[in-house]
């Protein structure tokens, strides 16, 4: 599937309830096209991406993604867009990677009322997976 839209563009994501621990400037090095967050088990996440313009693992996880939504085959939104996803596409390569504790942590909204403002009684982890995935 065809990322349209997609190619080309670098830069940094994190999940909105996600904050850095140190500035941008101490966790990527220059020389990095990319950076990938590890958590303790050392499994890699998908709050925290980093990549310079073009990259062609970060085209494979957009690409993979959309298929998945597309199809809509999975058990819930995390097996479909979450961490399972990027360890898929990343796990056994040598990649650049950081720790959570020293990059970027997740979670700054303990309090579901505001981080999900826009909706408080409907975080997607209450949510039946038949609700969330529909076909269509």
């Amino acid at each position: 599937m065809a990322t349209a839209g997609f190619e080309g563009h670098g830069g940094v994501y994190m999940d909105i309830d996600a904050h850095l621990v140190w500035p941008l400037p101490f966790i990527i090095r220059p020389e990095y096209d990319e950076l990938f967050m590890t958590t303790r088990a050392g499994h890699y996440t998908n709050y925290f991406l980093a990549s310079k313009k073009g990259n062609p693992r970060i085209d494979k996880i957009i690409s993979i993604l959309l298929e998945h939504i597309h199809k809509a085959r999975h058990k819930s939104v995390y097996d479909m867009t979450g961490p399972p996803l990027v360890n898929m596409v990343v796990k056994g390569q040598d990649v650049p990677r950081r720790s959570y504790k020293l990059t970027c942590v997740q979670g700054s909204f303990t309090n579901e009322y505001f981080q999900y403002i826009d909706n408080p009684q409907k975080k997607w982890t209450h949510a039946r997976p038949e609700d969330l995935l529909k076909s269509g």
